[in-house]
């Protein structure tokens, strides 16, 4: 769990979960936009950053565990998932867990970036399978990969395993159907991502008893790069209106 703002009389916590081949310094700004009763928390899923040494997985069990624990030591805080793209994804099957083990009870649950698992496949069967050179290609074309990354051939041995095994993750993600959430689910898209369609993120209302939301920003898959302020703008009203 990454603190970059720790703020210990926050009634309420962000956990953020990243995009494949992401990591938790995507959510190191976050906290400047947001409100001071809220804390953002961001997941580092192994082979990352400062968990770079042990190999690259995604276990929605593992990631429940560890917001469970994490939480244990805030039992009396609101707790609220988001995750961006795979992250997306990865919130939604947190939540589900949570939710089945009557684990600590969600505010609400943000998916951006990511089209309901059963409305389509969140990737091309064959990404995770592509060379080293074509997959880097297809997460600049995506807008992922920071152009210092890809400038630096050194990086690629760090970031391009463990978005290979993300995208492998995706590829094998299997949708079951169940009992809806109760809580309420907002879902985000940037207006012109061709990846994540209105039909793909209206998907989303069947997994909610409660309120259910949907915005486009502007911008691409990563729409929130160059929008941000309004982005967690909007994030912030939806968490003050649920609690």
């Amino acid at each position: 769990m990454v603190r970059t703002a720790p703020r210990p009389d926050a009634h309420t916590t962000l956990y953020c979960l990243p995009h494949a081949g992401g990591a938790a310094s995507a959510y190191r700004d976050w906290s400047a936009y947001l409100p001071a009763w809220l804390e953002v928390v961001a997941v580092q899923l192994p082979g990352r950053e400062n968990r770079v040494a042990e190999p690259s997985a995604v276990s929605p069990e593992d990631t429940a565990a560890a917001v469970a624990a994490d939480l244990s030591a805030h039992p009396d805080r609101s707790i609220v998932l988001f995750g961006h793209s795979m992250g997306g994804l990865l919130a939604f099957e947190v939540a589900r867990l949570l939710a089945r083990d009557s684990g600590p009870a969600l505010a609400g649950l943000f998916v951006s970036g990511s089209a309901h698992p059963a409305a389509k496949p969140h990737t091309d069967p064959t990404v995770s399978q592509l060379s080293d050179t074509d997959l880097l290609a297809w997460a600049v074309a995506l807008g992922g990969m920071p152009a210092w990354i890809v400038a630096e051939p050194q990086m690629h041995e760090l970031v391009l395993p463990v978005l290979r095994a993300d995208c492998a993750w995706l590829e094998n993600h299997v949708y079951r159907a169940d009992a809806p959430l109760a809580c309420p689910i907002t879902v985000m898209a940037g207006e012109a991502d061709a990846h994540v369609g209105t039909t793909g993120l209206q998907a989303w209302q069947v997994e909610t008893t409660g309120i259910f939301r949907m915005r486009r920003h502007p911008g691409g898959h990563f729409y929130a790069d160059d929008t941000l302020p309004e982005v967690l703008g909007g994030l912030a009203d939806d968490v003050r209106e649920w609690l």
